[in-house]
Order: structure tokens, then C-alpha cells, then sequence
């Protein structure tokens, strides 16, 4: 099991996860049976996680606070 994807899919009902090879037939057949469900929960979670519009601001405002830290640092020293 991948903990990320675990995570992800416990949040969003997106995917599903298989233990063995023979699990993914059936795996396969849920998402289909409920494939607008499915498909519904996995825009949800790329909004939330992976569109870059909505992860740029965080991103920039962890890189201007690493910055003010190691400027911070610099100017103590």
C-alpha cells in the first residue's frame, strides 16, 4: 500500500485500493457502478491537491517565509 494514496482515498473517495492482483477486477467494477461518485470525489481532490492555482499561493508563502528565516539567520550571525 502506498500511504499517500491511502491518505488521499480516505479523505476523497477517489480510488480504491487492491491487496492482491485478483482484487482489482472487482475494484474495477465498483468505480464503474458508481463511476459519477467516483469521478465527482476525485475533482474534489485534485481542487484541493493538485490545481496548481490553489497550491502556487501556499507554495510562495512557505518559500517567503524560508527566505525571511534564512535572512533572519544571516543578519544575526
Amino acid at each position: 500500500h502506498n500511504e499517500s494514496y491511502e491518505k488521499l482515498f480516505s479523505e476523497f473517495e477517489c480510488g480504491l485500493m487492491v491487496n492482491k492482483i485478483l482484487d482489482i477486477g472487482e475494484a474495477i467494477f465498483k468505480i464503474i457502478k458508481n463511476y459519477e461518485y467516483y469521478s465527482k470525489q476525485a475533482l474534489l481532490a485534485y481542487e484541493k491537491y493538485y490545481n496548481l492555482d490553489n497550491q502556487i499561493p501556499k507554495i510562495f508563502k512557505e518559500v517567503v517565509k524560508a527566505v525571511e528565516s534564512i535572512k533572519s539567520r544571516i543578519l544575526s550571525d
